[in-house]
């Protein structure tokens, strides 16, 4: 039978090569869990991360609805804007088109009323004295023979003879239509000289273009004397 024995720095050489194989497998475990370690944390930054970005992307899509939306009421108010400024330039043309048509006919009224304020004032220069005689005298009764034209033949005599009569009336009235348009500038009234002269009393002397109600309603005279 044959005994091997070591000597001790084999004995030592062997311990140190165990101690190096037990620190290579501890130093691989170590890299291996560090390995792990650092896996978890990547895939945990990555998951964060994909989170992070996920909820950022939904926030951004509900801000770009409300954009979307913002933008879209904003356009209709535009557009109802412009439908509001076309009907008020459309109304505003036509109140200028009304306004110059109105312009333009009151121009021409005027220049009609200068116009026949310039022949009338030639008329009236040209026409003096009593205008009464050529008119066409009318009045609400007759008395005896006389005649409406009695007051305009040009007689001035105050005799009942020379005057004109109407019956007894409540509301008479004596007219004479001068047959153009004049402007009056004296009226002269004759009163019966030989009686009743008060009959005259409250009379009342209107002149203007109106027939309406016998001439009353055209402008009255306040009279001086008879």
């Amino acid at each position: 039978m044959t005994t091997c024995m070591s000597s001790p720095e084999q004995d030592m050489a062997f311990n140190i090569q165990r101690w190096k194989s037990s620190f290579r497998g501890a130093a691989l475990c170590l890299g291996l869990l560090c390995i792990l370690l650092l896996a978890g944390i990547i895939g945990l930054c990555v998951n964060f991360t994909g989170q992070h970005y996920c909820d950022e992307r939904d926030q951004l899509q509900i801000s770009n609805n409300n954009l979307t939306k913002e933008r879209d009421q904003l356009q209709t108010s535009y557009n109802n804007l412009i439908k509001v400024r076309d009907q008020l330039q459309t109304s505003n043309n036509n109140l200028a088109n009304e306004r110059d048509r109105l312009q333009t006919s009151n121009n021409n009224l005027a220049n009609e009323r200068d116009q026949l304020q310039r022949e009338t004032e030639k008329m009236n220069n040209k026409i003096k004295g009593n205008l009464a005689l050529n008119g066409v005298a009318t009045q609400s009764s007759l008395y005896g023979n006389r005649e409406a034209s009695d007051a305009i033949d040009g007689k001035r005599n105050t005799h009942y003879g020379s005057c004109t009569h109407t019956l007894k009336d409540r509301n008479p009235w004596w007219r004479v239509d001068l047959l153009n348009v004049y402007r009056i500038t004296e009226v002269t009234l004759t009163n019966r000289g030989d009686c009743c002269p008060e009959r005259l009393d409250g009379a009342e002397i209107r002149i203007g273009n109106s027939l309406e109600n016998n001439g009353i309603n055209n402008p009255s005279f306040v009279i001086s004397n008879w």
